[in-house]
């Protein structure tokens, strides 16, 4: 079993970036600061790499938020907040016994894993009427693992013929870095941190309400482990959508 180990060099630059987005926002702290609560769902997937016998089939999740969203010009806003988002995946994948190729498993399930997310955007200002503003913005986004589980079932076939299914779920091991015990098993299935990048567009119609659409790259592979030794990879996706209320009333 290989060990998918996090590029620790990456974080200082994490850091560095969720800090200097606080220093910008204390310098406007004076203008108007506004905050959004929203509710929406959306498409949780991943992108795989090297994993030829598995499929991955996205699923529909809720998500809801509160922003915080900070004026810096008349066309610039920095928005930041709490989000939580359910990711995850659909999976289809078989394996062959290697002693015993006429022997095939399949296992069919369902991956849920719930992130609370700290997006920093920095967004700007499109389109423009009496009641009707749209921001496209870009950004990072931080998110931490709340909590993950499996479920499913393994089916077994011989040359073809169905012998017999049993169901099966658990809970993953969410830890900050790989560790094992005396035997040097795993101790966590998937990293508590993932960091992404984000792209979003909002509207906000009579500066009152509001519409956002975006979209959750993820740039680290958050699986600890990495079943059968293969040398894959995957990156967890999130494409939403929401709708919610601004207060106080939203000026720009």
């Amino acid at each position: 079993m290989r060990v998918q180990k996090p590029d620790m060099n990456l974080l200082p630059k994490y850091c560095f970036l969720f800090f200097s987005f606080f220093a910008v926002a204390k310098n406007v702290v004076a203008q108007n600061v506004f905050f959004s609560a929203e509710l929406g769902g959306g498409l949780a997937y991943v992108t795989k790499k090297d994993l030829p016998n598995t499929d991955y089939k996205p699923r529909l999740t809720p998500n809801c938020s509160v922003s915080i969203l900070v004026p810096v010009s008349k066309k610039i806003m920095l928005e930041s907040g709490l989000e939580y988002a359910e990711k995850g995946f659909n999976s289809n994948s078989f394996a062959a016994d290697p002693d015993n190729p006429e022997y095939i498993s399949r296992f069919i399930g369902t991956a849920k894993r719930s992130y609370l997310n700290i997006p920093l955007v920095v967004s700007c200002q499109i389109w423009h009427t009496a009641k009707h503003q749209m921001f496209a913005g870009a950004g990072m986004n931080f998110g931490f693992l709340l909590n993950a589980s499996v479920e499913g079932s393994w089916e077994n076939y011989r040359e073809g013929l169905f012998l017999g299914a049993s169901e099966m779920q658990y809970s993953e091991r969410i830890g900050l870095m790989q560790s094992y015990d005396k035997n040097g098993y795993d101790k966590i299935d998937l990293y508590l941190f993932d960091a992404g990048l984000k792209l979003q567009v909002r509207y906000v119609y009579n500066n009152r309400y509001t519409v956002r659409l975006f979209h959750q790259l993820g740039l680290t592979d958050p699986s600890a482990t990495t079943l059968s030794g293969s040398a894959g990879k995957i990156h967890q996706q999130y494409t939403g959508v929401s709708i919610g209320v601004v207060f106080p009333r939203f000026k720009n």
